[in-house]
């Protein structure tokens, strides 16, 4: 299957009511209402357009009893939903198997791809960034320590201090008169700040790889999309010719 496409099993109501289930499938890109609309739809190979009816109280679609019948659908058959315009139209098709096989077979890719070592031996990497020489991006706080300690003059910050107890390091930034003070906390989420009751009052900014604190009342600096707005020029000197290889 398509990473944009959702199968849906079909149950004898369905088929009695002409109805497609749907559920909270956000690959679907389904329009965001409270009330019914009516979409289009397009069938199977087809590009006729038709309208049907979107409840998204209910997350279904309505109106295809007859294409049901046309296709002999019956109970335990699969149905493919693929959105062709997101939130305007979608193409419906039937699948060549049942649900149940669809489903195993989707399954089974997942299991694949998730790792099922454990122990204390095993390595864990983040994801592939190949920056100054650092193949990996941070899985933890300490990662984010280090990557912070290769950009920091890149991003114009003059490190005073760096310490084992809270705050982490004391910086400074240049604030178009002189250099201001300030106490920062590594993190490598910005929720982490949180979770560890950490004093809001004593930190002027959190240095993390990910946020995902809304709502935060720090300044926070987030690295992973910083990353991609730097220089490079650093990794070619170090490994001549990595650029060039696509990385």
């Amino acid at each position: 299957m398509k990473s944009k496409e959702v199968i849906s099993k079909l149950t004898q109501v369905y088929l009695n009511y002409g109805i497609v289930p749907i559920g909270g499938k956000p690959e679907l890109d389904l329009p965001e209402v409270k009330q019914s609309i009516k979409i289009e739809a397009v069938f199977d190979d087809y590009d006729k357009v038709q309208l049907l009816t979107y409840d998204p109280l209910q997350k279904r679609f309505f109106g295809v009893k007859g294409w049901y019948k046309t296709h002999n659908a019956k109970p335990g058959d699969a149905i493919v939903i693929e959105p062709v315009i997101s939130g305007k139209r979608y193409r419906f098709r039937f699948c060549n198997r049942k649900y149940e096989e669809v489903l195993s077979e989707e399954n089974l890719l997942e299991r694949i791809k998730v790792s099922k070592k454990s122990g204390r031996g095993i390595s864990i990497v983040g994801k592939p960034i190949n920056y100054g020489g650092l193949i990996y991006g941070p899985v933890n706080e300490l990662g984010v320590v280090l990557l912070f300690g290769m950009i920091f003059e890149e991003l114009g910050i003059i490190v005073e201090e760096v310490k084992s107890g809270f705050p982490d390091a004391t910086i400074r930034r240049f604030n178009g008169k002189g250099w201001t003070r300030e106490l920062v906390e590594f993190e490598y989420e910005s929720l982490n700040f949180k979770q560890h009751n950490h004093s809001v009052s004593g930190c002027d900014m959190i240095i993390c790889w990910s946020h995902n604190w809304k709502d935060c009342p720090l300044e926070v600096c987030e690295m992973e999309p910083l990353l991609k707005l730097l220089p490079r020029d650093k990794l070619e000197k170090v490994y001549p010719g990595i650029l060039k290889n696509g990385n």
